[in-house]
């Protein structure tokens, strides 16, 4: 399954990239770097970022904020228990002058509200049900908002880190944010080779959507695998074709 992952996501970059560099550059930093380190290599190559989105924050993710200090943040995070935390942070980030706000809310590609499932381990909470129906979840009314009429309502600067862990839901976050898209300079998606939910979206049908936008995959960083030694979830790193990060070193 991974294997045909890569090779699809190498698939789908600009022929400008030589193909071989692209699967060595995967390979060094799947193995010796985490989100920092992938970072700091995109920021190496030109990345910016004035705003981050962040959807599916729980209670932070310090890895994307801490290498973007001064960039505006919305944090999206439907469980009302992650709050005092994140109210925290945006209390903290005020007093460097920099502007956070929380969205209560889940991400989808409509408004309305829906049932939301919230899992014992707080990561796996979703919109969807888990795959396993033995396993227990609290349910719970949760608003569910789309990416573009939040940043209709409140804009954001731009370049955008756009940053997406909807267990599952990430296909409908981004069908929901088909107007932000062009003012983003990354999108960072979590990916899994597995059904963790059900009807969750498929990996292919994610990496359809974004080169149907013009995104491309740059990197596949921060694999994941369980007790096992199987791999169970990656993040997907997206830029745009054209981007500078995707020129050969000089």
């Amino acid at each position: 399954m991974i294997p045909s992952l890569l090779r699809r996501a190498a698939r789908i970059l600009p022929h400008t990239i030589v193909r071989r560099d692209v699967h060595q550059r995967m390979h060094r930093r799947c193995h010796r770097q985490g989100t920092r380190g992938a970072l700091d290599f995109a920021i190496s190559r030109g990345l910016k970022a004035a705003s981050i989105i962040d959807v599916g924050t729980e209670l932070g993710t310090p890895a994307i904020w801490s290498r973007f200090p001064k960039a505006a943040q919305l944090l999206i995070e439907p469980r009302k228990e992650c709050l005092p935390t994140l109210e925290q942070h945006a209390r903290d980030a005020k007093a460097r002058g920099v502007d956070v706000r929380i969205a209560c809310v889940a991400a989808g590609d409509v408004e309305g509200t829906a049932e939301f499932q919230v899992a014992a381990k707080g990561e796996s909470s979703s919109l969807l049900g888990p795959a396993d129906q033995t396993t227990p979840t609290e349910k719970v009314q949760v608003p569910i908002r789309t990416i573009d009429n939040l940043l209709n309502e409140q804009p954001l600067p731009s370049p955008i880190f756009f940053k997406i862990d909807a267990e599952g839901y990430d296909l409908k976050v981004l069908q929901g944010a088909v107007e932000t898209l062009p003012k983003c300079s990354l999108v960072m998606i979590e990916g899994t080779p597995r059904e963790r939910q059900q009807g969750a979206c498929k990996m292919s049908d994610l990496l359809n959507f974004m080169e149907s936008r013009g995104w491309v995959v740059f990197d596949i960083i921060a694999p994941h695998h369980d007790d096992e030694n199987m791999l169970d979830h990656f993040d997907l790193l997206f830029v745009p074709q054209g981007s500078p990060l995707l020129k050969a070193s000089a």
